[in-house]
């Protein structure tokens, strides 16, 4: 469990920031593979780990379906003039 500190809410926003956290946990545990699994999800670990054998650590892979059925439009901004928008993004698991 992560006390991430972020809103409760099921907002874009705050389900980021949710995310972030566990990212940034994953990246200071030195651990070298990451799972995001929805909370009423069940995961079969032996059966993952002998998938995950098949794949190399080194190089990002997303098991599973989209959540979404299209793009996902992000907005990142440089300074307080650039926008730059309507960028697809593609999320791994690393």
């Amino acid at each position: 469990m992560i006390n991430t500190n972020c809103s409760a809410a099921h907002s874009r926003h705050a389900l980021s920031c949710k995310m972030a956290v566990e990212y940034d946990t994953f990246i200071s545990s030195g651990k070298k593979w990451f799972c995001h699994v929805d909370d009423d999800n069940y995961v079969n670990i032996r059966p993952l780990v002998k998938l995950l054998s098949h794949y190399s650590h080194a190089h990002d892979i997303y098991i599973g379906r989209p959540s979404l059925d299209r793009p996902l439009e992000a907005t990142e901004r440089f300074g307080d003039s650039h926008t730059v928008r309507d960028q697809e993004v593609m999320c791994s698991l690393t």
